[in-house]
């Protein structure tokens, strides 16, 4: 997996632009974005460390069902200001080669649409760190490269109701509502809460956290709300979905992931302002030909030879898609010992991404083009190594990929 990869897939998972969105569509259709003065932003970038607590059980009952609480939650929230949040995700892949990654976010929103965060990704023995802060449309991420803010643009939005939208969306139709079931009431950090649960099918789990992906099984989704003021306090989701695997794992068929949301410090002060920043984060590093700025054009049917003479550096290639058949992009290595691909549309959103792997598994890139446009290519090598390699962009035939 690039490092450009994890950075997009980072920013796309956990950017609260999806929840500034949540919230402000929840609340007062009137509200405007806004635009402040640039400035230099004061969020710390101490160590993220996310901390759920455990609810205690007691034995206090409750006069309300399951959805009163939800009607009474759904009013809630929708007042909502700001508030802290803390998310924790991990995805496992089961297989003969099984893996986890786990995504941790720390971070604080303000209606209409400020957000700022401190967000981390492990995976594969690597470790990702970044801050982000998004206003209205606009989203800037410090590159963790460079120590620079840059302008994030394109692709960073489409995963943001996966991680904050179940804190917000608990008015739901009759019939899930009706799956709900109050456990009882518990102590979350010494306050009473409200603790609901529900086994929902797989569709309606991807109808939850706004997710196109298919969903097997059934789901679990987990409340636990303010008995005072119906704030929800935590989410936990657990869920299945069905994969293909990727990588060194392709012959995987099970993804399990875990979602814990925990949110504190409802409608307190928040100052979130938009950074100075020193370009675009789509340009990347300086330097000649075969970064962001300068990409290398290669010309599809003809095998380009590359070569990472630095550890952790990413070669960039452009190519004109002149056709809706698709291309295959195959890199095949001379004395680089693995490499990553990840394939880029003109306005910067993921595509595709493959590479070749420590134990040599091969994932050429199967690329569906539903219209002429460019592609950018971005190859890597960000477990370590250095050396050549050769890109090759070929048609598909009609009809495959």
């Amino acid at each position: 997996m690039s490092l450009l990869r994890i950075i997009r897939l980072l920013a796309g998972l956990v950017l609260l632009v999806g929840l500034a969105v949540t919230i402000a569509a929840c609340g007062d259709d009137s509200a405007e974005p806004t635009t402040p003065p640039l400035q230099t932003p004061q969020l710390a970038p101490t160590p993220l460390v996310i901390s759920v607590t455990t609810p205690v059980p007691t034995s206090t009952p409750s006069s309300l069902t399951a959805a009163e609480i939800l009607r009474e939650t759904t009013a809630a929230m929708r007042a909502v200001q700001s508030a802290h949040i803390e998310m924790a995700v991990t995805t496992a892949f089961e297989g003969d080669n099984s893996f986890a990654s786990e995504i941790g976010v720390s971070g604080d929103f303000q209606k209409p649409d400020h957000s700022q965060a401190v967000m981390s990704l492990k995976s594969r023995g690597i470790t990702v760190e970044i801050e982000f802060i998004s206003i209205g449309a606009e989203s800037y991420i410090k590159n963790p490269l460079t120590g620079e803010w840059e302008a994030n643009l394109g692709g960073v939005e489409s995963f943001g109701n996966i991680l904050a939208g179940p804190a917000f969306e608990t008015d739901f139709p009759e019939d899930r509502e009706a799956k709900f079931e109050l456990v009882g009431i518990e102590s979350l950090d010494g306050e009473d809460v409200f603790y609901l649960r529900a086994q929902i099918t797989g569709a309606e789990l991807a109808d939850l956290i706004d997710d196109e992906s298919v969903y097997t099984g059934v789901g679990e989704v987990s409340y636990w709300i303010g008995v005072n003021d119906f704030l929800v306090r935590k989410v936990e989701i657990l869920a299945e979905q069905e994969s293909e695997g990727i990588g060194i794992n392709a012959e995987a068929v099970n993804l399990r992931v875990n979602f814990v949301i925990a949110l504190s410090n409802y409608n307190q002060d928040v100052d979130i302002v938009a950074p100075e920043v020193s370009g675009s984060f789509w340009e990347g590093l300086d330097g000649a030909a075969g970064t962001y700025e300068s990409p290398i054009l290669v010309t599809i049917g003809e095998a380009v030879e590359g070569n990472i003479e630095v550890e952790f550096q990413e070669v960039v290639y452009e190519f004109e898609a002149e056709d809706t058949a698709g291309y295959l992009i195959d890199v095949s290595l001379g004395t680089l010992p693995f490499v990553d691909v990840t394939v880029f549309d003109s306005e910067g959103n993921d595509v595709g991404w493959g590479g070749v792997y420590e134990d040599g598994t091969e994932e050429p890139i199967e690329l569906d083009v539903p219209f002429p446009e460019t592609h950018y290519i971005v190859v890597s090598n960000y477990e370590g190594g250095t050396g050549t390699y050769t890109l090759t962009i070929t048609p598909l035939d009609d009809g495959a990929g």
